[in-house]
């Protein structure tokens, strides 16, 4: 039912990716590698809408905080997971300083990936850049999927 919704024009997740990740780039002013490896596989509508959703969430926190001069992004198709990683050089951050009750995006953003039963990883430290990763899995198990 998905595919006779979604017609075969829509572009792909990763160029959506692509071409969000290009547009940041110039409104931020930052070198952008953008790097996809593996063969993309249709996701369906629930997890390309909260993956690119997320994808959206980094790269508005390196826009608004990071003052990064350049950005890399490594989109890769395994075979049951996809895995974004969002690599900066700006000033990075101490996580456990990050006031939850004011910055609750990061909290969010961790539940909406929790909810593809995926992972979201951070590595950042003042003065160091920060690393952003996810993993989602293909498919979500059949208890998930129903609740979805």
């Amino acid at each position: 039912i998905l595919k006779k919704i979604q017609p075969e024009t829509i572009p792909h997740l990763t160029n959506l990716l692509k071409e969000h990740a290009v547009k940041v780039s110039r409104s931020a002013n930052f070198t952008l590698e953008f790097k996809s490896h593996g063969k993309p596989v249709q996701l369906s509508a629930d997890i390309q809408n909260a993956v690119f959703y997320a994808f959206y969430e980094i790269l508005n926190n390196v826009e608004k905080h990071s003052k990064a001069s350049l950005v890399k992004i490594r989109v890769i198709w395994s075979e049951a997971f996809l895995d974004i990683s969002v690599t900066d050089n700006g000033i990075g951050f101490d996580p456990r300083s990050v006031n939850a009750d004011e910055h609750f995006g990061l909290e969010i953003l961790q539940e909406r990936i929790a909810r593809l039963n995926g992972q979201l990883s951070m590595n950042s430290s003042a003065d160091s850049g920060t690393l952003v990763s996810i993993s989602v899995p293909f498919q979500l198990r059949d208890k998930e999927a129903h609740e979805q």
